[in-house]
């Protein structure tokens, strides 16, 4: 529909077209039954009055009639027409881009900078690990080792109290071979 176009009944209104198929005529009519004119098939199609549609031809039928009712709805498609439109306009990037492109090439760089991230994690958790693993090596506890020298503290230890009681025993006695 075209809201512009002479003739257009507009918003609230209707108007009916009384087809002939057999002469390929139509008469227009608006809703209070005043006609607005007659014209021709095309082709199957009528243009008129600011309405555009298609017809399937019969033979048979002489006097088919087809009332658009335009009460439904307030305004016109003529809005979503336009944004349909935008889709296939050059306006993004100094006006070397549609909305599209720049949606799909927007798109692309999130989806290849997310890439380069996972790799870059993937990367510095590798680092990771092998820091941390060397840091263990050199500084971790080892349970056997730690084990060893305990084992060997405690002889060390037990070498030195009979040290000390042998010691004891000698001055006990010197002492009391002194007296």
């Amino acid at each position: 529909m075209d809201s512009s176009a002479t003739g257009f009944q507009g918003v609230g209104s209707s108007i009916t077209f009384e087809l002939n198929t057999a002469a390929s005529t139509y008469e227009a009519f608006d809703s209070t039954g005043t006609s607005l004119g007659t014209g021709s098939i095309t082709n199957n199609n009528i243009s008129a009055f600011g309405m555009d549609f298609d017809i399937t031809s019969s033979t048979t039928a002489t006097a088919d009639s087809f009332t658009f009712d335009l009460t439904f709805a307030e305004g016109s498609n003529s809005n979503a027409v336009a944004m349909a439109k935008l889709s296939d306009v050059k306006l993004m990037n100094n006006g070397t881009g549609t909305l599209t492109s720049v949606f799909e090439n927007t798109k692309l760089d999130i989806g290849s900078q997310t890439k380069a991230a996972e790799v870059s994690v993937s990367s510095a958790e590798a680092i990771y690990q092998q820091a941390y693993d060397r840091v263990q090596s050199e500084s971790g506890v080892n349970l056997d080792e730690e084990a060893a020298n305990l084992l060997r503290f405690q002889q060390s230890y037990q070498a030195a109290a009979r040290i000390m009681s042998t010691a004891q025993t000698i001055f006990d006695t010197l002492l009391s071979s002194v007296r």
